[in-house]
């Protein structure tokens, strides 16, 4: 097979158009710099004190996060931890960081292609082609929640040791070096984030398509079988460091998987489900400019019934298997693609019947699987016969078919960063495709009390009290806006019920330390002041990093006359507080204090 030239240029040639790919994308993120905190950044960066304060983050990284008894990441904690520290909680660097790793995985996917193709094109890849597999990677749209949500560092350094990985098991020759890089990726990748999962059997699905260099003359060394023997000692090594992350998760969880599914693992509604969830990656991976969402929630009973559009798309998801194993099998590249892109997706596809998101599906967990996907398009296309398809006819259809979709993904990119800036437009967003999300509606009623819009924030109160069977959280903040109306009867009721709902579902007991603060609230509000002391101070001991304990206290005793003791506690509320809040609190708490002592009745002497 006569190699097209597109695919023979020497690798010096690759440096220019490999930057100028980065710096294009980075000018087209790079208004992310503005944007601010949303959705779980608010909870656990902004308004927990846990990772910016003391050294409580070495407590907490080792634990459950983010509402989830499920999720084990101690590196992105640190990582947070370190940010949040240097930038004091200003979002901006923190975008600007997530900018910066997503450069980075793309770059990786540039060595990672250039890699395979010289694996198994027998050749280098050309500048043209590296260009547009890593434009195609670093501009896909669905990648934009992982570049315009902070959280989704996680995702960022899971992909990014994973292609780092991946690199160093195929580029490092001295066996030691290699096992120590490659088990030290793979670990590092599941401190990072659980969808490292996948790795083992991504190097297996690599290892079985890829010859070796050819500095290794023996025939015998070149057969995949052969190549995957000589690897058991690196194969053991990614397995011992899988062991370790397991032993350290279930020692911090207390357990290595909680909160299981209701639906079976071996039913037909869950095999419907992982089929509609493998095509729709499929979908919107090829062509992702509508569709984008923080949420793509699944009605209840979406996946029980049987169709004929649900049974078409079962038989496509089997088909597409088959067909990517086949090939695979054969070690043809466009099987390695296919085989690739589903190895990654393991763990997104609710395979295992693990609870840990209502949605069938998330732009952000296709970050992996199209990163070592791409990787293998430079191959398909030097494995098509060329000698009957016409290269002016390519050129003249293909190329611009590339060009209209990254334009395209441009406009994609430029018009939904501004729907990230801020929670308002984000959940705004999501109702707006998601009407009946509860997740959604609640978040948006926290942005508006977030940013004191009561007005909004009262109609939204009204819809979700009609919900028969509210979340915790969702009564969590309404009995939080209804104390800030003044609404005693509504926040009892309101408190009542999100502790219903958090006794029934023992997995929310985080939520526990906000619902005795609102407790305090609501007892302050009926003038019980020792009561709201007394709750106040336990929530502070059941989770000292709660900041908005600590201010509720210091006002509780003024209001009880203990000024000596409301200082001390407003002091110690400081550090706590985020940036942006302490100026008001030190202000708001000498007043409070100054306002108190001239109040306070003098003693006057009797004749």
């Amino acid at each position: 097979m006569k190699i097209p030239s597109v695919l023979r240029q020497p690798r010096f040639h690759l440096l220019i158009p490999a930057l100028a790919c980065l710096a294009i994308t980075a000018v087209v993120y790079w208004s992310v710099r503005h944007a601010s905190f949303v959705w779980d950044d608010e909870l656990f960066l902004h308004n927990s004190s846990a990772i910016r304060y003391g050294d409580a983050w070495m407590h907490v990284m080792f634990k459950a996060i983010l509402d989830s008894t499920n999720y084990f990441r101690p590196l992105g904690m640190a990582f947070f931890a370190i940010q949040a520290r240097v930038f004091d909680v200003n979002p901006g660097p923190m975008h600007l960081v997530s900018l910066a790793l997503h450069l980075l995985n793309v770059a990786l996917v540039g060595v990672l292609t250039a890699q395979v193709t010289s694996r198994l094109a027998k050749s280098h890849v050309s500048a043209v082609l590296l260009a547009i597999v890593m434009l195609l990677y670093g501009l896909h749209p669905l990648l934009i929640e992982a570049v315009a949500w902070i959280a989704c560092q996680f995702e960022l350094l899971a992909t990014g040791f994973m292609l780092l990985g991946m690199l160093c098991h195929l580029r490092l020759r001295q066996g030691t070096m290699r096992n120590i890089a490659v088990s030290t990726c793979f670990f590092a990748a599941a401190m990072s984030k659980e969808s490292a999962v996948a790795f083992p059997l991504l190097l297996i699905t690599f290892d079985w398509l890829l010859p070796v260099p050819a500095t290794e003359t023996d025939v015998e060394s070149r057969h995949p079988r052969s190549r995957i023997r000589q690897l058991w000692i690196e194969y053991i090594c990614v397995l011992a460091a899988g062991v370790l992350y397991l032993v350290l998760r279930g020692k911090g969880l207390a357990g290595v998987v909680h909160d299981t599914s209701a639906l079976p693992m071996f039913s037909w509604e869950r095999l419907q489900l992982v089929c509609n969830a493998y095509v729709t990656y499929w979908k919107v991976s090829l062509w992702p400019m509508v569709g984008l969402g923080p949420l793509h929630v699944a009605t209840a009973g979406q996946f029980a019934s049987t169709t004929w559009e649900s049974l078409a798309i079962d038989a496509l998801a089997i088909a597409i298997v088959a067909f990517g194993a086949a090939m695979w099998l054969r070690r043809k590249p466009i099987g390695a693609l296919i085989a690739a892109f589903t190895v990654a997706l393991l763990p997104v596809l609710h395979i295992v019947p693990v609870t840990f998101d209502d949605s069938v599906y998330h732009d952000r967990w296709a970050m992996t699987p199209l990163a070592f996907a791409c990787s293998f398009i430079p191959s398909v296309i030097a494995r098509i016969n060329w000698r009957f398809t016409s290269r002016r006819l390519a050129q003249i259809v293909v190329y611009p078919v590339i060009v209209a979709w990254l334009l395209l993904a441009i406009v994609n990119i430029r018009v939904t960063l501004p729907l990230w800036a801020n929670d308002q437009q984000l959940w705004r967003w999501a109702v707006r495709m998601n009407p009946t999300s509860t997740l959604a509606q609640n978040n948006l009623l926290s942005a508006y009390l977030a940013n004191d819009d009561l007005a909004n924030a009262a109609s939204l109160v009204k819809e979700m009290l009609a919900d028969p069977e509210p979340c915790a959280n969702c009564m969590l903040n309404i009995a939080s806006f209804s104390i800030q109306e003044g609404n005693a009867h509504d926040a009892e009721l309101a408190l009542e019920r999100a502790g219903r709902d958090m006794r029934s579902h023992p997995a929310k007991g985080n939520r526990i330390p906000q619902f005795i603060v609102l407790t305090g609230d609501l007892r302050r509000m009926k003038h019980d002041l020792p009561g709201a002391i007394a709750a106040y101070r336990d929530a502070i001991k059941l989770d000292p990093a709660l900041p908005e304990a600590y201010p509720h206290l210091a006002v509780a005793l003024i209001d009880n006359g203990q000024l000596d003791q409301a200082r001390r506690i407003g002091n110690t509320a400081l550090p706590r507080l985020a940036p942006d809040r302490r100026s008001a609190w030190r202000k708001s708490l000498d007043k409070a204090l100054t306002v108190a002592r001239e109040q306070r009745p003098t003693s006057s002497s009797t004749p």
